[in-house]
């Protein structure tokens, strides 16, 4: 074997470790870029429980936006994923819905709900509740939620607003089941 042959033998090798080892560095790129993505922009929830009926049913597949509200306050008519209050004597996450925002009064009076002494209407409430709760006002950052299956939700009727940094995001997408796969789900029952 000449001289070049044997340069040619130790370039093929260089160059296929050169490609293995950008795999791997390609690979450590992405899986940084995904869990980056995860951490701040989208994270997936499973609904655990009936508070959210007819809205959202036990299993169902969600995905939050956790960047939205980075730049805009959250509204009324949310449907939100959060960290429980201390109150709730709970460590798994909730989903409910925005009821009421910074400044809103809110008292709830025999299943009906009062936002500034106004009766709201909430078509999307199949289950009603005659949990009532005193009036209050909501404080800079405070969000009144409530679950739309009022019967049974463990709500801000019980442990009081929580605050808008207990909030994770909003939920963006639902991915299963199949036949409801959307784009902020629970708005257009909020909107009837």
């Amino acid at each position: 074997m000449s001289k070049i042959d044997n340069m040619d033998t130790i370039n093929t090798s260089n160059k296929a470790k050169t490609k293995k080892d950008m795999s791997w560095t390609s690979f450590f790129i992405l899986l940084a870029i995904i869990m980056l993505f995860r951490v701040f922009v989208l994270e997936p929830h499973s609904v655990s429980g009936s508070s959210m009926d007819n809205t959202f049913k036990n299993k169902d597949y969600v995905f939050v936006d956790k960047l939205t509200y980075r730049f805009k306050s959250p509204q009324k008519g949310d449907v939100i994923v959060f960290n429980p209050p201390k109150a709730a004597n709970n460590e798994n996450r909730f989903i409910k819905r925005i009821i009421a925002i910074p400044g809103d009064t809110v008292e709830i009076k025999d299943g009906v709900t009062y936002i500034n002494k106004v009766a709201t209407k909430e078509s999307f409430v199949e289950f009603t509740s005659t949990k009532n709760s005193d009036s209050i006002i909501l404080k800079d950052n405070e969000y009144f939620v409530m679950g739309d299956n009022r019967y049974v939700s463990y709500d801000s009727r019980y442990w009081g607003p929580i605050k808008k940094d207990e909030i994770q995001g909003r939920v963006f997408i639902r991915l299963y089941p199949f036949n409801k796969i959307g784009l902020f789900p629970g708005i257009k029952e909020y909107n009837k």
